[in-house]
């Protein structure tokens, strides 16, 4: 082989290396960058289970809230209905004896 041959050889030799060089560092950077968002991911799940459960504890205080004023109401018209009967009391008609 001729010295130009060899100088040849050895750039395509250094070329090799330094883009496997380079494949390594950018597979090694994009590695290190997936586990970081995995962790990144892991942690956004954790915080949006804890908003599910807020969610859920607030969904349940409403349904407890609308039992109660379910009831109020409720309470509120039986009342209503006591004071119209205790201001006009239903006639009262006797039926006479049981046959």
């Amino acid at each position: 082989m001729h010295p130009a041959d060899w100088i040849a050889l050895a750039g395509a030799a250094i070329t090799l290396v330094l883009n496997a060089a380079g494949y390594l560092v950018a597979w090694g950077m994009m590695k290190g960058t997936v586990a970081g968002m995995a962790t990144r991911v892991a942690a956004l799940e954790a915080e949006a289970q804890g908003y599910a459960s807020a969610i859920a504890d607030l969904r349940n205080g409403f349904t407890r809230v609308e039992t109660a004023q379910t009831f109020m109401i409720e309470t509120l018209k039986d009342l209503n209905a006591s004071i119209r009967w205790m201001r006009d009391p239903a006639p009262f008609e006797p039926r006479g004896p049981a046959k």
